[in-house]
């Protein structure tokens, strides 16, 4: 019975725990220059696994391969990966 009581209480703090990191505020925006060819080649060689993700995910460029963009790489690599994941588990 204590076992199950401390096994309670642990998940009842990892939950309370998870539920003041989602209503934390998000870190500030880090806008650095960047290069968005890196940051849609990183992307593909991440979801580019035919045999983890049954498919090639297929970039083409249509600009300077020199140009930086101001932003925030991280935050918009993770929104890109996310979303190529959702779109990968719909085919």
């Amino acid at each position: 019975l204590t076992t199950l009581r401390e096994s309670g209480q642990r998940i009842a703090a990892t939950l309370a725990d998870a539920a003041d990191l989602a209503t934390a505020e998000p870190p500030p925006l880090q806008a650095r220059p960047f290069s968005p060819r890196q940051l849609v080649d990183a992307l593909q060689e991440r979801w580019t696994d035919p045999e983890a993700s049954g498919g090639a995910l297929l970039a083409t460029y249509d600009d300077d391969p020199a140009l930086l963009v101001e932003g925030d790489s991280a935050r918009l690599g993770q929104v890109l990966n996310a979303l190529v994941g959702r779109a990968s588990g719909l085919t």
